[in-house]
């Protein structure tokens, strides 16, 4: 349950960005939900000491950039795109970190093997363009391909959290978001993006922070009193939340050949969790 719960708080976090994205430059949404989220995770870690170090720290580090800089690019696929085609699409980052066990080691179970297969068919078939506005049909094209980039992204961040989180989850948790925000900043100087409409979007942009860092906290319980594989499998279907408001609030449709794609993804992001 807390598994679903940690998906459901991902999957309307990830709503909100998008929906943020299309109002404000996605770098300034970004950054400050990362930057809510990092003083809700200090103020729960730091009481009871912080000690990542070494190795860890750096992939915490690692994580952190990744994340924040793919998290960037997928809410800017969300605010471009069919939130329903981009969002399962980001979720096959997971494929990431399998294929860095297996560099290590790890043996592919037959499941994941499955999982891969489906998710990569997945995303041919929801990546497919039929908008006949040549407008319309190039931001759709965009939003793929800054979905795919995200999932990279993402997952380079999962394969890098999962060294970090060996010397505390939270206190790893704690490190990425502080590189994220540092990272994330840094390029705002550079950029300097239009912060015009800011304040008024700021209970929006503090419930991502909130969600966020619930779905983390949620998981990562869950993952400490349940079987890793069940957790794993619920949590991984966070974009059916996605593309649920996005079909209710924003009445989105999708063709009988993306709608299958968009099936087989979800499928088969469950079916990598579950292995």
């Amino acid at each position: 349950m807390l598994g679903f719960a940690a998906s459901v708080c991902w999957g309307v976090g990830d709503y909100v960005g998008g929906s943020q994205t299309k109002l404000l430059p996605g770098l300034l949404v970004v950054l400050i939900s990362q930057a809510v989220g990092l003083v809700l995770v200090a103020a729960i870690v730091i009481p009871g000491g912080v000690g990542v170090a070494g190795p860890d720290f750096l992939a915490a580090a690692v994580a952190g950039i990744a994340s924040g800089l793919g998290v960037t690019a997928f809410y800017k696929a969300l605010a471009i795109g069919t939130m329903s085609v981009v969002a399962p699409i980001s979720a096959t980052g997971v494929m990431l970190p399998v294929a860095v066990g297996i560099v290590d080691g790890d043996q592919l179970a037959g499941l994941q093997a499955a999982g891969i297969a489906m998710a990569i068919l997945g995303v041919g078939l929801a990546s497919g363009v039929s908008d006949e506005d040549p407008g319309r049909r190039r931001a759709e094209k965009q939003s793929i391909a800054l979905a795919i980039l995200g999932a990279l992204l993402i997952g380079t961040s999962l394969a890098a959290f999962d060294r970090a989180a060996t010397s505390g989850p939270l206190e790893a948790v704690l490190w990425a978001r502080v590189a994220s925000v540092s990272i994330l900043g840094i390029v705002c100087l550079a950029a300097r993006p239009d912060g015009a409409g800011t304040t008024r979007q700021a209970p929006a942009l503090l419930a991502i922070g909130l969600l966020d860092v619930s779905g983390t906290i949620l998981y990562t319980t869950a993952t400490g009193h349940g079987l890793l594989s069940v957790v794993a499998v619920a949590a991984s279907l966070y974009p059916v939340s996605t593309i649920v408001l996005a079909r209710v609030l924003l009445r989105e449709r999708v063709p009988l050949v993306q709608a299958a794609g968009i099936l087989a993804a979800l499928a088969g992001v469950a079916a990598i969790a579950a292995g």
